[in-house]
């Protein structure tokens, strides 16, 4: 059968694959107009007015004869949308799509591991070249996994470890790939699934910011209703599990900790609460007495006048009613976009945490509570997804009436009942926006947008 007069016969393909169902690839599906483009090297999708998933119909006669291996074409297409890959770095370069690649394939491996299913992998990428293991799971998986012998001891840690349960990072993988580039030990023959082609030569390619958010907005609504993947492992899930992680100290820019104080003072005295009567604050108040004075001048004048005042105006030193600062709230956005600015942004944060003026919180799909010692060193939590529910939640449960964001924008939509609670309450949330960060998902629940004066840079230098 020729598959380039037949995308509707693809949509029954992916429909008519049982663990579809389980999955919502209908509603997914609903979302997406399926259609055939030799352009592609396999699949792309196309955010325009009306989305468009784009799939080489030469790619699907060779690689998708069984309808398993077409569902998991699609399931990785998906997920460069969802973990927000063309959104990471502003040239993505080929270690980096590989390690791309080598995270969703392992996350598929997990939620689909039976032959049938990660054979799509499997006979496309060979086991005993590199970077191509990284691309599929190794023999004997899921039972008794053996990389060949034939590979570096360091490859085959990170093969056991990303198709295991400990699971490998981004930049566990940048870090291998990088090594084994320098060792000369990379081979042809490893193949990319989706749209890792140049997005600015080729006309309706480009993510366009507010078609590309309100896809994501609505994908993330049917994979939230998605079964949990067993043993999810660390750093593949879209917001799975909490790991330690650790970001590079660096000397903070000293425009960007002023751009913070500014926003903790504005913060801290319009959340200023209840009032405090204290010696340090005692101020002249003119007050009336029967007792003859002096000073009023104006007293003695009508005395010696004949119609002396029966009371008489003198100054009392009074306690002055001062202001207690609300306590501000900062919470910084750890997800895997930010990568690249979070050195920056806990240099900007670290200062004002060392003298006190606010509480820290990292977030990505859930909330840390940070110490000043975890700061200083760095060490914070990440399932690399974002889901700005939990922040919302966190705030709502403690009842947080000032908060400051620092992210990038793409956080995910806000519960109806929580933006309602921030409406009705008296909280505010301010944001601060890595440069190019989106406002789109925060509007109507940010009071006040800044963009950092910070750049991207490499997070392990």
């Amino acid at each position: 059968m020729s598959y380039r007069s037949a995308p509707g016969n693809l949509r029954h393909r992916i429909l008519n694959c049982f663990p579809a169902a389980h999955y919502a690839m209908d509603g997914l599906l609903g979302l997406l107009d399926i259609g055939l483009d030799d352009s592609v090297e396999s699949a792309a999708v196309e955010c325009r007015t009306t989305p468009r998933l784009l799939l080489n119909p030469g790619f699907i006669e060779r690689h998708c004869r069984s309808d398993e291996h077409l569902l998991m074409l699609v399931m990785h297409e998906v997920h460069h949308v969802l973990l927000g890959h063309t959104r990471l770095f502003p040239r993505i370069t080929e270690a980096q799509n590989i390690a791309f690649d080598a995270v969703i394939n392992s996350l598929l491996c997990h939620m689909f591991p039976s032959e049938a299913y990660r054979g799509f992998f499997e006979k496309m990428n060979a086991a005993d070249t590199f970077p191509s293991c990284l691309l599929r799971p190794p023999p004997g998986w899921p039972l008794h996994p053996e990389p060949p012998a034939t590979l570096p001891e360091s490859v085959r840690e990170v093969v056991l470890a990303l198709y295991g349960k400990a699971g490998v990072g981004y930049s566990e993988l940048f870090r291998i790939l990088e090594q084994t580039a320098c060792e000369d030990v990379f081979e042809l023959g490893w193949i990319l699934l989706g749209d890792h082609g140049p997005e600015e030569g080729r006309e309706g390619r480009s993510l366009e910011a507010a078609r590309a958010s309100v896809l994501l907005d609505a994908i993330r609504a049917v994979v939230e209703k998605w079964p949990t993947p067993p043993d999810p492992g660390h750093g593949r899930s879209v917001g799975g599990e909490l790991r330690e992680t650790l970001v590079a100290w660096r000397r903070g820019i000293p425009s960007a900790i002023a751009l913070l104080r500014r926003m903790f003072h504005t913060l801290a005295i319009e959340g200023a609460g209840t009032t405090q009567r204290t010696k340090q604050g005692l101020v002249d108040r003119v007050a009336s007495t029967p007792i003859p004075q002096l000073r009023d001048r104006r007293a003695v004048v009508r005395g010696l006048l004949g119609a002396p005042p029966l009371l008489f105006q003198t100054e009392l030193p009074q306690p002055k009613a001062t202001p207690t600062p609300a306590l501000v709230h900062v919470y910084v956005d750890v997800s895997g976009s930010t990568g690249p600015y979070q050195a920056d942004l806990f240099a900007a944060v670290r200062p004002h945490m060392r003298s006190g003026s606010c509480v820290v919180h990292c977030f990505s799909g859930g909330v840390v509570d940070l110490d000043r010692r975890g700061v200083s060193l760095g060490r914070v939590y990440t399932t690399g997804g974002t889901d700005m529910a939990c922040v919302t939640a966190h705030m709502l449960e403690h009842r947080i009436s000032r908060a400051l964001l620092l992210t990038d924008g793409y956080v995910g939509p806000v519960p109806k009942m929580h933006r309602e609670w921030l409406a009705r309450s008296r909280a505010r949330l301010d944001v601060a926006l890595t440069p190019g960060g989106d406002r789109k998902q925060l509007e109507g629940i940010a009071r006040k947008f800044v963009e950092l004066p910070i750049k991207k840079g490499n997070n392990e230098d």
